[in-house]
């Protein structure tokens, strides 16, 4: 997840796994800074088209949209510091 700001006005924010009517609609810039700061967790919805056993259906998701954990960087304590971290299979 990031969110860039733009001089011109035309913002960049990505979420992965989350579909682009609700990154358009309902993430903004203090959403992502909030859930940052607060170090919480955020929720949206998003209605989905998907096949369960050969049936078509119409499914509500309360997909997570925003979090502040990265499991793949070494994050320091201020919360904004990060260094990627080395596995084994990297070196």
């Amino acid at each position: 997840m990031y969110f860039i700001l733009e001089v011109n006005g035309d913002n960049i924010r990505k979420a992965k796994g989350v579909q682009k009517t609700v990154v358009k609609k309902d993430l903004r810039h203090e959403l992502y800074k909030k859930c940052l700061d607060d170090h919480k967790e955020m929720k949206h919805k998003q209605i989905v088209i998907r096949s369960r056993g050969h049936q078509m259906g119409v499914y509500e998701q309360n997909k997570t949209s925003l979090s502040p954990l990265d499991t793949k960087k070494w994050i320091a304590a201020d919360g904004i510091t990060t260094r990627y971290q080395l596995s084994i299979a990297n070196i």
